[in-house]
Order: structure tokens, then sequence, then C-alpha cells
């Protein structure tokens, strides 16, 4: 599967988890909680989904608002498994961000409310 956009990325989790709820964005209800909630083997897994981009330097990062770094990093520190799942644009292969992980990037400017976070880790899940 080449990750073009987000919705590249949900049909790859939806394919590998055996249940999923779509979370659905509404102002000022759920800004900033993940986009699903999965079931995968034991584990319930709370994840935004993204479309990891790589610079000119070879850094790898994603584009997240504020809200939605904060709220995986709560969920994290009340016990939840909480991260990003990430398609690398254009490729195959994905990735799993802890919040912990998620860099906000010195000035990055709006992109439409979000901001740039390199991944100063990550784990690789292949394709």
């Amino acid at each position: 599967m080449t990750f073009n956009n987000e919705s590249d990325v949900r049909k790859w989790l939806k394919e590998r988890a055996s249940t999923c709820f779509w979370i659905e964005n509404k102002r000022g209800g759920t800004m900033g909680f993940p986009d699903a909630i999965a079931v995968v083997g034991e584990r319930l897994i709370f994840a935004e989904l993204k479309l990891v981009k790589c610079d000119s330097v070879g850094r790898l990062w994603v584009e997240a608002s504020p809200q939605q770094a904060n709220v995986l990093v709560e969920m994290k520190a009340a016990g939840l498994c909480s991260g990003v799942i990430g398609g690398l644009e254009g490729g195959g292969s994905v990735v799993w961000v802890e919040p912990e992980w998620l860099v906000r990037a010195g000035n990055s400017g709006e992109i439409g409310g979000r901001k740039r976070y390199d991944l100063a880790k990550f784990e690789d899940f292949g394709g």
C-alpha cells in the first residue's frame, strides 16, 4: 500500500485491527481526541492517524494540532496506550510514535491550526 493521505492510514489500520472506532472531530467536543480507538490483539490503542513526511535533510515529521499532541500525552500519563500511527508519504512504511517522541519544531508556522512535530524516535511497523 502507498500512503498518500490519512485515509490510506485508516485503511491500513482497519485491515489489521479486529475492531476500530473512528472519532470525527466536532468543534468544542472532541478537539484533540485521537482519530481511532482500535483493538489489536488484546490491546486497546488510542491512535492519531497521520501522514508522515520527510524533509530535505531526511527528518521525519507530521502535522498536528497542539491539542492532539497534548491529549496523547495525557492519555499515556493515565496509563492508556496512545500514540501516532503514521504512513510514510509516497511509500509503504508505517511507524508507531509514542507521544513523548513528538517534538514541536522550533518556529513551525500555522498549517491550518496545525504545527510541525518532528519525530525524535519511532518504531517501524513495516508495511
